[in-house]
C-alpha cells in the first residue's frame, strides 16, 4: 500500500484513485502560470466568434501529451442519436485563440 485514498465505492476515493493511477497533478498553479490567465472580465470578441465555432457548451478535454508545454489541442465529445446509416462527426481542435506566446 502506497497510500490510503478511502473506501472502495466512495466517490472522492475513486476519483483520487483515478488521478493517482494516471499521474494527474492536482497541485495549485504557480504564480507565474496564474499570471498567464486572462483578466476576470475577459470575453471573446465578436470578431473571434465569427471565425470560430463556440464549443463552450460541449465537454472538451486536452489531448496534448504528458509534459507538453503548449496545451492547445483538444477533442470534444457529445452523445448524438443517429438514424440507421447515419454518420458521427469527430473533431480535433486547435485551441490557440486567446493564448499569448512566450509565457510559462
Amino acid at each position: 500500500v502506497v497510500r490510503a485514498l478511502g473506501k472502495c465505492g466512495d466517490l472522492t476515493a475513486e476519483v483520487n484513485a483515478l488521478l493517482a493511477e494516471h499521474d494527474i497533478e492536482t497541485n495549485a498553479f504557480s504564480p507565474g502560470a496564474l499570471k498567464e490567465l486572462p483578466r476576470v472580465d475577459w470575453k471573446i470578441s465578436a470578431d473571434e466568434l465569427k471565425v470560430r465555432r463556440d464549443m463552450r457548451s460541449h465537454r472538451t478535454m486536452s489531448i496534448d501529451p504528458p509534459g507538453c508545454t503548449d496545451v492547445d489541442d483538444a477533442v470534444s465529445v457529445r452523445r448524438v442519436r443517429l438514424p440507421p446509416g447515419g454518420d458521427v462527426d469527430r473533431a480535433i481542435k486547435h485551441m490557440g485563440g486567446g493564448v499569448n506566446g512566450g509565457g510559462v
